[in-house]
């Protein structure tokens, strides 16, 4: 099994916190440019090209990764001891992402820099908590998220709890064939 160095794993967390902000970045470019006084506060272009681009370009990045995960077999085996669903992470991710910002008013410079700064908060969190699993690209594919822990003896140690993301309605203890995106992100292959 393939290993991606400690430094791409670090630089790899904060796209899958990015690819998780991708509805907010949606609501943002429908919003449009903040504006003080009738005037933009940054480059109309400039903005519109940024919010595209925070939007799309971290997806993008992960399904290059699991494209190279699939093509250079990054794949594990987890012995499932405790599966649990993740829909409370749901209501976590709707109460601290779009919620506060999208009510957010760019009346003033202030306001402008106040929300970037709450995006950085939050992408930290995502990242700090392990929350980053929350992705257009993968609930588009009708992905469910599980946060599972591993048997002792599984092949792959996850004492530590690990995502899993699989299209199954549920998971049971089992032997699940992944898919490694990260050290502690995995998709249940699909079958050839």
């Amino acid at each position: 099994m393939a290993r991606n160095a400690p430094s791409a794993s670090r630089f790899i967390r904060p796209l899958y916190a990015l690819g998780s902000l991708a509805p907010l970045f949606i609501v943002l470019l429908i919003k449009g440019e903040p504006r003080v006084e009738g005037k933009p506060i940054v480059p109309v272009l400039g903005y519109y090209i940024a919010v595209i681009a925070l939007a799309v370009l971290p997806i993008a990045a992960i399904a290059f990764r699991w494209r190279q995960a699939n093509a250079n077999h990054d794949h594990s085996v987890i012995r499932i001891a405790r599966p649990a669903d993740s829909k409370d992470h749901l209501l976590v991710y709707l109460l601290t992402v779009l919620t506060p910002l999208y009510s957010a008013s760019f009346g003033s410079v202030r306001d402008w820099y106040a929300s970037v700064f709450i995006l950085v908060v939050i992408v930290f969190l995502f990242c700090h908590f392990d929350l980053y699993h929350m992705n257009l690209l993968f609930a588009l594919r009708g992905y469910r998220t599980f946060v599972v822990q591993g048997h002792g003896d599984s092949p792959l140690d996850c004492r530590k709890p690990v995502i899993v993301l699989s299209k199954r309605t549920y998971l049971t203890e089992m032997d699940l064939h992944c898919v490694r995106l990260s050290n502690t992100v995995f998709i249940e292959r699909e079958e050839p």
